[in-house]
């Protein structure tokens, strides 16, 4: 599984401390100091889009951290 359109993903900015949280396919893109507000904020964007909200800091291993709304067929 991974992220696609409309997910909200809470990303380690490489080479720094910092970590985004960005809506796939969107231009909505936030940055914060520490993982756990970005979570924080990530979830609370993931619970009002209804969609599934996912960790990486690596950009290449993605965790689902939560589902809001139903599952997607796929």
């Amino acid at each position: 599984m991974h992220p696609e359109p409309d997910d909200v993903v809470v990303a380690k900015i490489q080479a720094t401390v910092d970590f985004s949280v960005s809506v796939v396919a969107r231009t909505i893109s936030e940055t914060y100091p520490k993982r756990a507000h970005a979570l924080t904020r990530g979830h609370e964007l993931a619970a009002h889009r209804r969609s599934r909200l996912w960790l990486t800091e690596d950009q290449t291993h993605f965790l689902l951290v939560a589902v809001y709304g139903a599952p997607r067929s796929r």
